[in-house]
């Protein structure tokens, strides 16, 4: 029997694959993309890939110009100091409705992510910390059950993902974002509506002065 992949797996694969290469760095900013070395490298022909780079390019992480190529957009401070700050606007409607529509699973299935990120946090692996850390906040939008909420989020937060992937963020920012989110943690098991609201934007502007002090000691 021959197996396959449905359509909107591979989709949905590719899309990922292709953005975690931008957001983690390995496809740099202002690099140009070089589509048969990716179609060698993710197995894929060309017709997937030039469907993900449309998607990718509607979040603006690509830049295509006609008749030149595609481009990975530069990540630009002004721009990242906007999205953070419209982030921590919409982090008081997360804050909201995580009070009262995340479910004690989604909350528990948080709380074992903290611990997680804890560990790597004590045995100092940026990487997994960093990695756990973006599973946290998705999984904290997710648990809105608020799919214009989360769909108007996400992009916002891949974008944040890749400036944080970019800039070298301290270990003292990484203890200062742990307990941070211990307090949100708090708030959430307790369903402590006023507390989400202020802490979850507080948190990301937090991280966003972290990020910006750090992209602009690398210019």
């Amino acid at each position: 029997m021959v197996s396959f992949v449905p359509r909107s797996d591979l989709h949905g694969s590719v899309v990922a694959s292709l953005r975690d290469l931008i957001v983690c760095g390995a496809l740099r900013p202002g690099a140009r993309l070089d589509e048969p070395s990716l179609c060698r490298s993710l197995g894929l022909s060309r017709t997937p890939l030039r469907e993900a780079v449309k998607v990718l390019a509607s979040e603006h992480l690509l830049t295509i110009v006609p008749h030149r190529g595609t481009y990975v957009t530069p990540v630009l401070e002004t721009e990242t100091t906007d999205v953070f700050e419209v982030m921590a606007s919409l982090d008081s409607l997360v804050g909201s409705r995580l009070a009262h529509h995340a479910t004690q699973a989604e909350i528990a299935a948080i709380a074992t992510a903290q611990a997680e990120m804890a560990a790597h946090h004590a045995a100092r692996n940026r990487i997994l910390f960093f990695q756990i850390n973006q599973q946290i906040h998705v999984a904290l939008l997710a648990a809105t059950h608020m799919p214009t909420l989360v769909h108007s989020y996400l992009p916002l937060l891949h974008k944040v993902r890749r400036a944080r992937g970019l800039a070298n963020i301290s270990f003292d920012r990484q203890t200062q974002s742990l307990a941070e989110h211990e307090e949100i943690l708090t708030a959430l098991i307790a369903r402590n509506e006023a507390a989400l609201v202020r802490l979850l934007p507080a948190h990301t502007r937090m991280t966003a002065r972290a990020v910006l002090s750090a992209m602009a000691s690398c210019v």
